[in-house]
């Protein structure tokens, strides 16, 4: 019964209705049967597995690994650290190679970079974590298609949290499938769920 209940409880989360999800998500960090409950609906949510359409271009892998840090820096509400990682990430996207790609993937990758490069500039052109974390929605949004599309030499987790965005919703990737939410940090850490997994090819 108990189950069943969690059960319910993730698919209105999910869906950003209802206030399961704000019970789930209500950011009371001192609430141990909060927290229990929330362990217990990430450990039941089905995840999918994906794996990416093409092979990583080289350069890439340096890529995520920034988004990843920046990603950190989020969670951890250090919005200087979060413009330090974003400026990496632009150099670092700038690096990668496509040339070894067949020409209309490489033209793919040519695109995405170009909008990468945008969201990840406007993180970097700040240091207020608010404007940082509504940025990171595009970012990550672009990041996912990205590694969805490419790979990243690793297994990537892509997360949700319904709250985030004023609840509209905010996506991210992490290498780790433990939830720690970059739009919240420690005010509501664990808000969210793994929707898939990303395989590289």
């Amino acid at each position: 019964m108990k189950k069943n209940v969690l059960r319910i409880a993730l698919w209105a989360m999910v869906a950003g209705a209802g206030t399961s999800g704000m019970v789930a998500c209500s950011g009371n960090t001192d609430n141990t049967e909060n927290t229990d409950q929330l362990k217990q609906t990430e450990e039941e949510a089905a995840v999918e597995t994906v794996n990416a359409k093409y092979s990583t271009p080289e350069g890439f892998v340096k890529a995520a690994d920034s988004y990843l840090a920046l990603k950190d820096g989020l969670v951890e509400s250090k919005a200087a650290e979060a413009q330090l990682r974003a400026s990496e990430l632009v150099v670092d996207l700038q690096k990668v190679d496509a040339s070894a790609l067949e020409t209309e993937v490489a033209a793919e990758w040519t695109k995405m970079a170009g909008t990468l490069q945008n969201d990840a500039n406007t993180i970097a052109s700040t240091t207020d974590l608010a404007s940082q974390r509504e940025a990171f929605t595009s970012l990550s949004n672009n990041m996912i298609k990205a590694v969805e599309t490419f790979g990243a030499d690793k297994t990537m987790y892509l997360q949700h949290c319904p709250m985030a965005n004023n609840n509209n919703g905010g996506s991210w990737l992490s290498s780790n499938e433990e939830i720690r939410n970059p739009y919240y940090g420690d005010a509501m850490l664990k808000c969210g769920e793994v929707q898939a997994a990303i395989n590289t090819k």
